[in-house]
């Protein structure tokens, strides 16, 4: 069964507001008809059939795969962004424990203890978050690439008319 939702705005008797911040509530109807039916729309006073929708070879709708496509997308884009901001930390880290270090090494700071424990943590720590974040960037990217050209073979999937051409393939 699939479902369909409209929703509907309702007036809360101000006896019942408890509940709500305003007298406006958005009330979520849900409809259910069976696989390949699409529910009725009421266009004016006249009834209706939506158009069928593409579906795939297992009745899946293929505009709503492309949208979880999509989605996935985004997750992964924002977690490409994460992990770049991450690498990006992580090398200022490696440099600025690095620097410390070379600072002491040529004698421009005095020894000490605490900080040069400080200096090799942090190039050490940023060599660690640098690899890790590359490695689950590249599988970021590949992930991508394989949900584009799923993205890609859903919308070929789609029976698509070439709007504005004509019959010898020129525009109107």
């Amino acid at each position: 069964m699939s479902a369909s939702a409209r929703s509907r705005h309702a007036t809360v008797p101000s006896d019942q507001k408890s509940f709500a911040s305003s007298e406006t509530i958005t009330v979520l109807i849900i409809t259910m008809s069976p696989p390949g039916v699409q529910p009725e729309q009421k266009v004016g006073s006249n009834v209706a059939k939506t158009p069928p929708r593409e579906r795939d070879r297992y009745g899946n709708d293929l505009r709503d795969q492309i949208l979880r496509v999509e989605a996935d997308i985004e997750l992964l884009a924002k977690t490409l962004e994460g992990c770049r901001k991450a690498m990006l930390l992580s090398k200022l880290a490696i440099a600025a424990g690095g620097l410390w270090i070379l600072a002491y090494l040529i004698g421009a700071i005095r020894f000490d203890a605490a900080a040069m424990i400080g200096a090799m943590a942090a190039v050490m720590g940023g060599i660690v978050v640098f690899g890790s974040n590359l490695t689950t960037s590249k599988q970021t990217t590949i992930a991508v690439g394989a949900a584009e050209r799923r993205r890609t073979e859903l919308i070929d999937m789609l029976n698509l008319r070439v709007a504005g051409v004509g019959q010898q393939g020129e525009p109107h």
